[in-house]
């Protein structure tokens, strides 16, 4: 790949390097997912030469001829019924796709409007720092921390790149990285260990 030709370098710069064995969108495919497509799905039917022969010179011949006797027995069976040639459209264009997603886009629209606090309308937002899907109100704490986690980021990355790659660093590139000390909304959500009267001990989310 290094070393194409001329000629080849620029088919390649230009996008020519996948193969379409129809014409359509959407079905471009690697010259060697093409290859696994025809000529060895093909060659690897009730005829190939697995299991029948070892001889060298047969061996050779299969092997010169499989491309030729692959797209006969492609024709064959598109002849004969068995296979039926795929239609010129991406199946994510098909009416029934298209109705599909519309539908998914009507249900994310519906749920976004009815269960959620809609991220794309600034103006029903309140001041604190909510979560959109439960409606959750952040504590101080954990919206002051939140709002400076992009800052806190930058000094983590600092102080790595400091430690690991500064003359005189004494920080093992490879070891372990701290975990950050951001708290999110997780922290309102953890399970407290609640005994009932009959003794058994369960794990429930208590929210506040």
């Amino acid at each position: 790949m290094l070393n194409l030709t001329s000629d080849i370098q620029p088919a390649f710069a230009s996008g020519q390097f996948a193969i379409r064995q129809k014409p359509g969108k959407f079905n471009g495919v690697w010259s060697d997912m093409a290859t696994e497509k025809t000529v060895i799905k093909d060659s690897k039917g009730r005829g190939s030469i697995v299991g029948i022969t070892r001889q060298k010179s047969a061996l050779i011949r299969w092997s010169l001829t499989r491309h030729v006797l692959g797209e006969l027995s492609a024709e064959m069976r598109s002849s004969s019924g068995f296979s039926a040639p795929e239609e010129l459209f991406h199946e994510e264009t098909r009416q029934k796709a298209l109705q599909r997603d519309k539908e998914h886009v009507k249900l994310v629209v519906e749920h976004v409007h009815q269960r959620m606090t809609n991220p794309f309308d600034i103006k029903s937002h309140p001041k604190a720092l909510i979560n959109i899907s439960t409606g959750m109100h952040a504590p101080k704490e954990i919206e002051s921390s939140l709002t400076k986690a992009f800052d806190d980021g930058i000094k983590m990355v600092k102080s790595f790149v400091n430690g690991a790659f500064a003359e005189g660093n004494n920080r093992d590139l490879y070891g372990p990285i701290p975990r950050s000390k951001i708290k999110t909304f997780k922290v309102l959500t953890k399970k407290s260990k609640i005994k009932c009267r009959s003794g058994e001990v369960l794990s429930v989310h208590i929210s506040p």
